[in-house]
């Protein structure tokens, strides 16, 4: 078997955290990172699946999360808890400048990272916990409920968008040969924008994170049945691996099982017992990404206005025609055209075509 690294925690009287990453079977070094952070009865957990070749995607990950839990420890120990997972967005944009910045000092164009990252704190009002989660890329998040798996984050991947359009089906999807190309990570740009979910928790209920080591590999039901057939989550952690090398291991594979244990009550605020109650995604733009477009929109409507205006002045308005003289004995001919020879040419104004948008992909 190939090498691996397995750690079991107890975060809290509540949480217990159980982690996994693998090699795999085809690749030489693993590039996958991860790590748990315990904060009062709170936690965090982050998974990074880095890309690009020489070292490039194991120092990326490597960064990311160090950055990221970095970001998360800033403020204060009296602050920490009440804004705590409302830093999660700028963990994320603070990882990724980052990991741009390396690539840069690199000349390493393709180096970055994938990251999901989750964080399961009390609620404040109801006395529960929740779940909130970030993430970029196609590394996954997943809850496990009363026997139920549901896919919580949406992958950023090319192939996630042919199924989402219609284009494939989820079968298809599975032997598509572009499902590696995702379409968002860390690095590639200089600002990133990561998907915001927030989900009540019960007692009972299993996060798992994981790299696409996993996901590829074997289909999310053969991910619940494992879960199902292996309460402890050593043995669960052992078992996902063992299932995901088995079936090709030909990524590195990483997972964190978290489960909220028993001793907490659960939100009266809308908190569904069943998996089937769920929205199929709860999505929430970060508020910094809504006043930006607010922003952009303003200033784009007063360069237009300002553009108006300075075109009206530089652009003189012709004179008013005037009425050429007839003599007293010519006939009357009807209204006189105006002389245009002498009128300003019109500017030569050539139509801009709108730019586009260029989306490249970054192959893992």
């Amino acid at each position: 078997m190939s090498s691996t690294c397995k750690r079991t925690e107890q975060h809290s009287p509540n949480i217990r955290i159980a982690t996994r990453t693998d090699v795999g079977l085809r690749r030489i070094q693993n590039e996958d990172n991860l790590a748990t952070l315990p904060v009062g009865d709170a936690c965090v957990l982050v998974v990074c699946d880095g890309m690009g070749g020489h070292h490039g995607g194991a120092e990326a990950s490597a960064l990311a999360v160090e950055v990221f839990l970095r970001t998360m420890q800033q403020p204060q120990q009296s602050e920490f808890q009440q804004g705590f997972a409302q830093r999660m967005p700028e963990g994320v944009q603070a990882a990724n400048w980052q990991v741009f910045q390396a690539a840069r000092k690199r000349d390493a164009g393709t180096m970055g990272t994938t990251l999901v990252a989750a964080v399961i704190q009390r609620d404040g009002i109801g006395g529960g916990h929740q779940l909130h989660l970030a993430n970029v890329g196609d590394s996954r998040a997943y809850l496990f409920r009363n026997g139920g798996l549901q896919q919580l984050t949406n992958d950023h991947s090319h192939v996630a968008e042919l199924v989402a359009s219609g284009v494939l089906t989820k079968e298809q999807a599975a032997q598509f040969p572009g499902r590696n190309v995702i379409t968002r990570a860390l690095g590639s740009e200089p600002t990133v924008t990561p998907d915001i979910f927030q989900f009540p928790l019960h007692p009972g209920d299993t996060v798992l994170l994981a790299t696409d080591g996993l996901h590829s590999e074997i289909e999310d039901e053969r991910i619940a049945e494992i879960l199902r057939g292996n309460t402890q989550l050593d043995s669960a952690c052992d078992a996902l691996v063992v299932a995901a090398l088995a079936a090709g291991g030909g990524d590195n594979i990483t997972v964190i099982l978290a489960q909220l244990q028993a001793g907490t009550e659960p939100t009266e605020m809308d908190s569904p017992a069943t998996l089937e109650q769920f929205p199929e995604r709860r999505y929430s733009p970060p508020p910094s990404t809504q006043r930006a477009w607010l922003v952009a929109f303003g200033i784009a409507l007063i360069i237009a206005l300002a553009a108006v205006i300075v075109w009206r002045e530089l652009i003189p308005i012709p004179p008013p025609p005037q009425e050429a003289a007839t003599p007293a004995t010519a006939p009357a001919t009807g209204n006189q055209m105006p002389d245009t020879s002498r009128l300003p040419a019109p500017p030569n104004v050539q139509p801009t075509p709108e730019g586009r948008k260029k989306k490249i992909g970054v192959r893992k």
